[in-house]
């Protein structure tokens, strides 16, 4: 009966400076999971740049409705590559990574 907030990292500690990288297999289906039991998802793009620490949220969203009926590797690629989109929205473009191209810099 109590709120809870969960801090999870998609990539696990594979980031880096270079930009964003493919969530860890796996996240995807855990995050469905999470979005089913009623707990919105927050992305967050936090960098650290000239010693200061930016941080920017967005929106909160759900991944509980699925796309179509589909295997668990398809539902758990569709999770990752969701949640990896809006967080490379909140990223300035050098660390949009492979995720730049269908987003301009946030500045």
């Amino acid at each position: 009966g109590h709120p809870i907030c969960v801090a999870l990292m998609p990539e696990g500690d594979e980031g880096g400076t270079s930009g964003l990288i493919e969530a860890l297999p796996g996240t995807g289906r855990a995050l469905h999971a999470l979005s089913k039991m009623g707990l919105p998802i927050v992305p967050a793009g936090v960098w650290e740049e000239n010693g200061q620490l930016h941080a920017y949220f967005g929106p909160p969203f759900s991944l509980a409705q699925v796309p179509l009926d589909v295997s668990s590797e398809v539902l758990d690629a569709w999770a990752r590559d969701t949640v990896m989109r809006r967080i490379a929205a909140l990223l300035p473009s050098v660390l949009q990574g492979k995720f730049r191209s269908e987003y301009g810099p946030l500045e």
